[in-house]
Parts: C-alpha cells; sequence; structure tokens
C-alpha cells in the first residue's frame, strides 16, 4: 500500500501510520486550522462514479450514530477514487491488545466489556444499521478506559476490493456468522460474531480455525468444540449462553444483542463466581494505561464433596432460582420463575405452541356444531367464526405478553383444565373405535390417549415446547388432503334470513361456543413463555400468538361446518360422533384412509399436553400446602380424575361439548374483563412480583368468584331457554 505519510485529506494532514488491516489504513492526522488529532481511515478501494454515492450514503448514517460506546466519525469524503472517514482518536490502543492474544480474561471483566458493546450494538440495530464486522480489534479503549466501538458498516463498502487477500479476509472470517457469510446479514449476525468473541475471551482461543474457505464451512455446518474442554472452570450456564449465541439458525439466538449481555451477566451472577484465571494474567495489562477495570481477586466456589454444583431451592420456594435447563421431570411448580434463570430464547414458540395445540380434531368438532346443531347456514356460520374467534383471541395474546414481563403463571383462583382434557379424549376415543371398526371401544381409545398425554405433559415446559414445536406439520398436511379430497361434496347451506328469537338464539349460542374455544386459553396464556428473557418484545409475544391460535380456529372451524354441509356427513354427527365425521371423509381413500384416522386420534395430544401441564399448576394456586406437593404427580392425579369425566361423558358428546364450551365463555368471558380492566386501569401495568404467593398482600379474589357464579348461572339460564 501507499505510504500516505505527509499527505492532506479533506482538512487534516497525516503524520504516522497508526496500523492497517484487511479493510483500511489508519492513521494519525491532524486538523490543519483547529490542531486537533483523529484517526483517519483510508479504506482500501477504488470506487466507481456509482460507488461514491452508496459510500456517502453508508458514511452520513454512520456519521448520525451518536453513542458513548460508539467512536464519532467527524467527516468522510473521498481523495480521487479513495474513499476516506476521520474519526475520534482512540490512543489507548484496542482490546486485542488487553490482554494479549490468547490469553483468557476474568468473567466479570468479559460481562463489562460485553454490556458495553452491547449497548452500543443495540443502538445501532435500533437505527437500523448492522456491523458485520464484530471484531477485538475493532473494539477501542477511550480515554476514560471505556470500550469504544468502531468500523460500523466499513465492511459493506469495502467487500469489492480488489486488494484484499485471503490472509486477510480470513482475519474477519473467523468472527462471521453463518447467514452473513451467505450474503444475508441481519443484527442478529453481530450477535453471532460478539459471541465468538466471548468464547475467545473465555477460552483464549477462537472456536474455529483454518482457511477462509475452511474457517467458512466450520462457521455453517460445525459445532463449536466445548467451551468447558477448553477452559474447565467455565461453567455450564455461562457456556450454554454463549452456545446460544452461537446458533446456526439466527431464530434460535437471542431477542437481540442487549438480551445475550443481560443473560451473559445473570448467568454469571447465578453461579455465584467468576471465571479463574492464573493471577499472572494481571500483569499482562499494557503498561502505558490503567487496567480497564479493576480485577478483584477470584472467587471459587466449591459445592460440598458430593453435592450438585448448582443451588436449587425447595420445590414450593417463592422465586424460582435454579436453571431453566434442567434435564428430566420438571420438579418445580407455580414458583415466580426468576430473570436470572430463563433460557428460553425461541421467540416463534408463541406460535407453535398454539398453532399445533388448535390444528387439531377438537377445532374441527366445535365448526361443526354451526349447522346440525344450531341450525344455522354456511355465510352466518362463518361471520360468527370469523368474529368471534378474534373476541377470543384477544385476551389469550394480550395475557401471554405477561409471561416474560412477570416470570408468572396465568392463574387465579382456578382453571378449567380438566375440561378440555375430557373433550379431547372423547374425540379421540371416538376416532379409535371408528378406526378399529367398533373393535376397539372407545373406553379404551380414552385410556390410550390419555397415557400418552400423560408421557408428554408430566416432563413440564421444556419438553411440551419441544412437542408443539413440530406436531402442527402433520396435521398440517393431513387437513391439507382432506380439503382436497372434501371439497367437491360442499355446498352452501342457505341462512334461515329471519330475525326471530330462536334464530339469534342459535347465532349467540354457536358464537359463545367459537369464542369459549378460543378464550379457553387465556386462563393459561402465559404459563409457556415465563422462561422468555425480560426484554421479549410484548407486539411480538402479541401477534405470534395471536395468529397461532387465530389461523388454525378459523380454518379448521370453517372446515368441520363445511364437512357437515354434505348431508351423508352431517348425518353422521347427528349424535356428535366425530370420529364417525372423519372417518367418513377419509373413506374414499381406504388403508391411507385409515393412516389418516390413527394420526388424527393421535393429534388430541398436542391440544391436551398443555392441559394436563397446566392442570398440575392449578391446582397449586389453592395454598402452600397444595405447593408442596410436586406439579408432575397432580398432573398425573388429573389424568386420572378426566378419564374418570369422560368416560360417561362421551354417551352424548355434542351435549358435553356444547355445555362445556358455554361454561367457558360465560366464565372467561367476565374474568378477563376483571384482569383487563385491573391491569389497565388499578395497577397501570405494575406489579409487585413478590407478593404473589403472600396472601396478606393480595385481594381476597371477589371478583374472579363472582365470574365463576355469573358464569354458571348463565349456563343454567340457556339450558332452561
Amino acid at each position: 500500500m501507499a505510504d500516505r505519510v505527509g499527505q492532506q485529506l479533506g482538512n487534516y494532514r497525516l503524520h504516522r501510520l497508526l496500523g492497517e488491516g484487511g479493510f483500511a489504513e489508519v492513521y494519525l492526522g491532524e486538523h490543519i486550522h483547529l490542531g486537533t488529532q483523529a484517526a483517519i481511515k483510508v479504506l482500501h478501494t477504488q470506487l466507481t462514479s456509482d460507488d461514491v454515492e452508496k459510500f456517502r450514503i453508508e458514511a452520513r448514517n454512520i456519521a448520525h450514530l451518536v453513542h458513548p460506546h460508539i467512536v464519532r466519525v467527524l467527516e468522510f469524503g473521498v481523495e480521487g477514487k479513495t474513499p476516506f472517514l476521520v474519526m475520534d482518536y482512540a490512543s489507548n490502543g484496542t482490546l486485542r491488545q488487553r490482554p494479549p492474544k490468547g490469553t483468557p480474561l476474568t468473567l466479570v471483566t468479559i460481562v463489562s466489556y460485553v454490556k458495553q458493546v452491547a449497548t452500543a450494538l443495540q443502538y445501532a440495530h435500533d437505527q437500523r444499521l448492522i456491523h458485520r464486522d464484530i471484531k477485538p480489534e475493532n473494539m477501542l479503549v477511550g480515554r476514560y478506559n471505556d470500550v469504544l466501538l468502531s468500523d460500523f458498516g466499513i465492511a459493506l463498502v469495502a467487500q469489492s476490493s480488489r486488494y484484499q487477500s485471503t490472509q486477510e479476509v480470513a482475519g474477519t472470517a473467523a468472527y462471521m456468522s453463518p447467514e452473513q457469510i451467505q450474503g444475508k446479514p441481519r443484527p442478529a449476525s453481530d450477535q453471532y460474531s460478539l459471541g465468538i468473541v466471548v468464547y475467545e475471551w473465555l477460552s483464549g482461543d477462537r472456536p474455529f480455525h483454518g482457511s477462509f474457505m475452511e474457517l467458512c464451512a466450520q462457521h455453517m455446518f460445525a459445532s463449536p468444540p466445548p467451551l468447558r474442554e477448553k477452559a474447565p472452570t467455565v461453567l455450564p450456564d455461562i457456556e450454554q449462553v454463549v452456545l446460544t449465541a452461537l446458533a446456526k439458525d439466527p431464530y434460535q439466538r437471542f431477542i437481540n444483542v442487549q438480551a445475550f449481555a443481560n443473560a451473559l451477566e445473570r448467568a454469571g451472577q447465578s453461579e455465584r463466581s467468576t471465571f479463574v484465571r492464573p493471577s499472572h494474567i494481571l500483569a499482562t495489562q499494557l503498561p502505558s494505561s490503567p487496567p480497564l477495570h479493576p480485577s478483584p481477586q477470584p472467587v471459587v466456589y466449591s459445592p460440598p464433596l458430593g453435592a450438585e454444583p448448582h443451588t436449587y431451592e425447595s420445590h414450593y420456594a417463592d422465586t424460582l432460582t435454579t436453571s431453566e435447563l434442567e434435564k428430566g421431570i420438571e420438579t418445580h411448580g407455580i414458583e415466580r420463575v426468576s430473570p436470572k434463570t430463563r433460557a428460553h430464547v425461541r421467540i416463534l414458540d408463541n406460535f407453535t405452541m398454539w398453532l399445533s395445540a388448535n390444528l387439531v380434531i377438537s377445532t374441527v368438532g366445535t365448526g361443526a356444531l354451526a349447522i346440525p346443531i344450531f341450525g344455522l347456514g354456511f355465510w352466518d356460520s362463518l361471520a360468527v367464526i370469523i368474529i368471534f374467534n378474534v373476541l377470543g383471541v384477544l385476551p389469550v395474546a394480550f395475557f401471554s405478553t405477561l409471561g416474560p414481563k412477570l416470570g408468572l403463571r396465568q392463574m387465579t383462583i382456578s382453571r378449567f383444565s380438566f375440561g378440555w382434557s375430557v373433550v379431547n379424549v372423547i374425540i379421540g376415543g371416538q376416532l379409535i373405535a371408528a378406526l378399529s371398526g367398533g373393535k376397539v371401544p372407545s373406553w379404551a381409545g380414552i385410556l390410550i390417549l390419555a397415557v400418552l398425554t400423560t408421557l408428554v405433559s408430566i416432563y413440564g415446559y421444556r419438553y411440551v415446547h419441544r412437542y408443539e414445536r413440530y406436531a402442527w406439520i402433520p396435521m398440517a398436511v393431513i387437513f391439507a388432503i382432506m380439503v382436497v379430497v372434501a371439497a367437491p361434496h360442499f355446498s352452501i347451506v342457505a341462512s334461515s334470513n329471519t330475525t326471530t328469537a330462536a334464530e339469534i338464539a342459535a347465532l349467540l349460542s354457536f358464537g359463545g361456543a367459537i369464542y369459549g374455544f378460543a378464550t379457553g386459553w387465556s386462563s393459561y396464556a402465559a404459563d409457556y413463555n415465563v422462561n422468555q428473557p425480560e426484554e421479549t418484545p410484548s407486539s411480538r409475544v402479541f401477534w405470534l400468538t395471536f395468529l397461532g391460535i387465530f389461523i388454525p380456529c378459523v380454518l379448521l372451524e370453517t372446515l368441520g361446518m363445511a364437512f357437515t354441509t354434505y348431508a351423508p356427513w352431517a348425518a353422521k354427527f347427528a349424535n356428535g360422533l366425530v370420529g364417525d365425521l372423519l372417518a367418513a371423509v377419509v373413506s374414499p381413500l381406504g388403508a391411507f384412509g385409515t393412516l389418516i384416522l390413527a394420526l388424527l386420534a393421535l393429534s388430541v395430544i398436542a391440544n391436551n399436553v398443555p392441559n394436563d401441564y397446566s392442570l398440575g399448576l392449578s391446582v397449586q394456586v389453592f395454598g402452600r400446602p397444595f405447593q408442596r406437593v410436586k406439579r408432575y404427580v397432580w398432573t398425573l392425579i388429573g389424568s386420572v380424575i378426566y378419564v374418570l369425566i369422560a368416560l360417561p361423558a362421551s354417551a352424548n358428546f355434542a351435549h358435553t361439548l356444547t355445555d362445556y364450551l358455554l361454561i367457558i365463555a360465560y366464565w372467561l368471558g367476565p374474568w378477563s374483563i376483571i384482569l383487563v380492566t385491573e391491569h389497565f386501569v388499578f395497577r397501570h401495568g405494575r406489579y409487585n412480583v413478590d407478593d404473589w404467593n403472600n396472601p396478606s398482600r393480595l385481594p381476597i379474589g371477589w371478583a374472579a368468584i363472582v365470574s365463576m357464579v355469573f358464569g354458571l348461572v348463565g349456563v343454567l339460564l340457556v339450558e332452561i331457554v
């Protein structure tokens, strides 16, 4: 490269070369009029006339970044065809020099660095800017020994440089995310790069090495070597945080880079230790400046001989402080989940959880009530399905946003968890009976499905999400096949076009059933995201939950209603035999139809799993004596009870389903209004979460009791009418 010492770029004369890398040379410059010093970055690229304007736009965006941990861009320009930027001069070097390469850092120092870098990155991401080149060389040390992030967007401008060597590119490729290698960078790409840096700081070595192509292949396909193999003193929760940031899929990383920094800090605090390093490393700080942060003596936590390295509170403690990554059966119950222990970062689980739970045959059965049971027509049934689903799903979506905020389960004094489990196993039992041609009675099918459901729900939150994450896929394929098979038989059933009391009552009753089906999830909406970080965006949680319930409910309830527009199929459903209805639909498919019925019967597991899991939590609401019995024990007891209820109730399923849905609608309608009013009018969104299990600091709950009474009275009035 040409030596530019003595040249003038803009208003700055270049005095000496400070350093150079793959993308640019950096000179110490002095303003020709003011005499102030600045760092002049001259890029290794020649811009065409078309590129000049792109560079100016990019540089202008970078110059607008004003943050205490971002190096300011003071000026920019193009000399001939060579672009340059003028930036604040940081005289204390970079974090690559503190400590020397290959030396690990203390956890307390790493957390301090990461918090400063993360706040800068989060600020830039909020401005829709991605750094693209996170590495220790681009983390400068300011005059007050604070960390300053430099080189925003420069990597993008310099990507076309004809002067980059493979070795120089590999220096950046060592920190590059899989999606950035594919040319699709996003904010999560900076989080991945920062994760590589943290891995290096903890172990003294990067996870991947090799040529440019080897590095790209490793980032794309290879798992990072276990951190504790390189640094045995790194504790499991710290390693898990780093590995989450290094997930190949950007959607499996933390919600944002700030959440990554917060999780790292919490993991360090929860483990009650700092990373242990040799004492001589303190002497490796550059002698020209003081350490960035005072380094206390390392604190070593040694558990008693034979004890586990984690400290667990009793399973009925008020706040859960153990890691949510525990394996096996979940031992805790309704305790508040501390922000320090939340490790559930897949925000899309808010969608797949409810998609799987509603893409099931009980949703079809609910829609099938419209024409043969309530005597409605096609179009008025469709209108009721859409309108009442919107009304029913809104409170569920809202309550789900409280899970990450509060870390509390969505419970008051009781929940109707028994009810849906009864409904689902009855439908599944009917399908198994239809599948076997009557050889296997419904009661045997009910028992089979109850056992399979319990096997999943007993293990707890983590395994519920694992199951629901994929359960919707085969069901979506099956229902698509059924649409193709049944569509030629669909017809438009005319409405009565009258406004008699009976017609209005039928519309409202079916609307109540639809509303009850959708809003039935509201009493435990937050149970399935309490382990997500507090920083999880509420708007995304709301819409993912809303769509996860609304889409399958509208589609399958409409499908169930459409099935009954064909008279022979409607006759099968006359007595509420959903299993016979679905068996008739797939009968033209022969043996393949039999396989579909078997899979449809298993679909009720996806709907029952959250009911069974929350059932165990519901019982613990009654007080500390109930909390002393572990959650999974209550789940087992609840499974036995709902099977005993389902056996006699299966004799008249349509009546059972209608009554149950109306109970849900009449109870959860007032219940939801009370909670929303409490949240916005009385509490203004503020809760003292530490008082959740302190009866003396909580209301008695008359509002919830009254809403329950009103619901039961409403159902009785409907029955009388």
